[in-house]
């Protein structure tokens, strides 16, 4: 569902709810026990996603998720 919401969202030219979508799908996958090496892999696509919809706070965040996963993996 969540990949759905940024697909309509990007779509549709809402960049808040796209950026938004990108934060709680790799939350997900962490949840969800998905692979790392998965997870790091939507970490970095949020992460470019971000900086090219230049949120600021999203770009934040989303580099901290995605260091967080590399720890996780290291």
């Amino acid at each position: 569902m969540v990949r759905t919401g940024f697909e309509v969202a990007n779509n549709s030219g809402n960049r808040h709810a796209a950026v938004a979508s990108r934060g709680e799908l790799l939350s997900n996958l962490l949840w969800a026990g998905e692979p790392l090496s998965e997870v790091e892999t939507e970490g970095e696509i949020g992460l470019e996603f971000c900086r090219k919809a230049a949120f600021g706070d999203y770009i934040d965040q989303a580099n901290m998720q995605a260091a967080f996963v590399r720890n996780l993996r290291a």
